[in-house]
């Protein structure tokens, strides 16, 4: 059974938007231990937020938010693997070293990384939602 393009890419962006709430709730939780507050957890999400804040307001003004164009979406593709090669081992290395962090160290960790993806992952749905004709017309014009 092969599923359709439409589906694949929607699972794909669904588990985006699980792994950002995972993240958050999983830092919930970890605030919730008695030597932690809840202080941490806000103040990772911030961390974590902000930046994609200021993403997302750049590119708007940049009007390269949604690329429509297919030489441009391309290249940002091209740049994207070339970018998850470089910070693959790094990754790996700091998931390694993760579980040794101490617990305040984790709970902030987690909750900059909820506060960066969640806001992105539920722009990506919305984003995905209301524009996948025209982005399958793209991807199906650069492969």
């Amino acid at each position: 059974m092969r599923l359709s393009w439409f589906v694949k890419e929607f699972l794909a962006v669904l588990i985006a938007l699980s792994l950002s709430v995972a993240s958050l709730v999983w830092a919930a939780m970890e605030a919730s231990i008695p030597p932690h507050q809840y202080s941490v957890l806000v103040i990772g999400f911030a961390s974590g937020f902000i930046p994609i804040l200021v993403e997302f307001v750049i590119s708007y003004r940049n009007g390269t938010l949604f690329l429509k164009d297919k030489e441009a979406v391309a290249a940002k593709k091209a740049k994207n693997v070339k970018l998850a090669r470089l910070l693959f081992i790094p990754g790996v290395t700091f998931g390694v070293v993760f579980a040794y962090f101490p617990e305040s160290v984790r709970v902030f960790f987690l909750s900059v990384t909820a506060g960066y993806l969640l806001p992105f992952s539920v722009a990506l749905l919305i984003h995905f939602l209301r524009n996948h004709k025209e982005i399958e017309k793209i991807a199906k014009e650069i492969q």
